[in-house]
């Protein structure tokens, strides 16, 4: 129903209420309708000292998913890698087979990828039958890791890779899905799926090999759009909004949500950073280069502590 809302001609707009954790009230943003490219693949070359190491993230396991994945990894392999990192932190899930044929490519051959159990007691497994251990590779795995994503991290970490990262979703069941005549769909559940080693992890999740939190401003949310924030305001929305100054280096002295003249300070010397008018409050442009500072911070590989840590192992591990 909510898709059908959103759907529309190319080029027309729509407006999106949207709820996020830590705001009070929804926030509203406008949307251009257009023809979405569906990239679920990324990859890169990190070259730290002296080594080259591979990254390909993987954001869902779509239908041509695995098709990209193997492109990208010989694109990566022609350019002379020595490790891989693979990267799925917050992928969602996806189609079975799509994670059975990537795994195919990075679990060592022989190993077992993952186990079904079906509702009528079948039981299938299945195995590796292409890769040959060409070199290490370490998987990057957080609580947005659900599904699919988890069978591809159990896979690796039982057959002997590294997760890094936190413990991830939980969902440890099989899904089939039905088109409908009126355009909707059904998902039921038809099987569970275990980890080669016999391990359901539904609702508990894959502990990672190396726990790894990232920095505490990677949970801040947005700011309110139609909101001012100012001194002696109290709430969720300051707590977020401290948050974020200290992120940025600018620390407000406390960050139990009240807007103190320690807040006010911190955000006025942002404003001067930023050659704003030092106001002292959070609206506009202030909110705006806030959000955009932080996520520009947040894009910086440097600041992010899991792969860090994955490349940190990953140069102990190449000879």
């Amino acid at each position: 129903d909510a898709v059908s809302k959103i759907r529309g001609p190319k080029g027309s707009k729509v407006i999106l209420e949207i709820t996020r954790a830590g705001l009070n009230t929804p926030m509203n943003i406008t949307v251009v309708r257009d023809e979405i490219p569906i990239i679920t693949v990324y990859s890169s070359v990190i070259d730290q000292g002296g080594k080259k190491i591979g990254k390909i993230e993987i954001t869902q396991f779509s239908t041509e998913t695995a098709n990209d994945f193997k492109k990208q990894l010989a694109e990566l392999e022609g350019k002379g890698i020595q490790g891989l990192i693979v990267d799925v932190r917050g992928n969602p899930g996806g189609l079975l087979n799509s994670v059975i044929n990537i795994a195919n490519d990075l679990v060592p051959k022989g190993g077992t990828i993952v186990k079904i159990e079906y509702s009528d007691g079948k039981k299938e497994s299945f195995a590796s039958e292409n890769r040959n251990g060409k070199y290490p590779i370490v998987v990057l795995a957080d609580k947005g890791s659900a599904s699919a994503a988890e069978i591809l991290a159990a896979a690796m970490k039982e057959n002997g890779s590294k997760v890094i990262g936190t413990s991830t979703f939980g969902k440890g069941t099989v899904q089939n899905t039905q088109n409908l005549s009126d355009q909707s769909q059904l998902k039921l559940t038809i099987a569970k799926w275990l980890t080669p080693d016999g391990n359901w992890i539904h609702k508990k999740g894959l502990a990672p090999s190396i726990t790894v939190e990232q920095p505490s401003y990677f949970k801040a949310v947005s700011l309110p759009a139609n909101k001012t924030l100012q001194k002696e305001m109290n709430g969720t929305e300051v707590q977020n909004l401290q948050l974020i100054l200290n992120g940025l280096g600018y620390n407000p002295g406390r960050t139990d949500g009240y807007f103190d003249t320690g807040t006010e300070t911190a955000v006025k010397n942002f404003q001067g950073k930023m050659k704003l008018e030092q106001t002292g409050k959070v609206e506009g442009k202030t909110a705006e280069l806030l959000q955009t500072e932080l996520l520009n911070k947040m894009k910086d590989p440097k600041n992010d502590a899991q792969l860090q840590k994955a490349i940190e192992v990953m140069v102990d591990l190449v000879k």
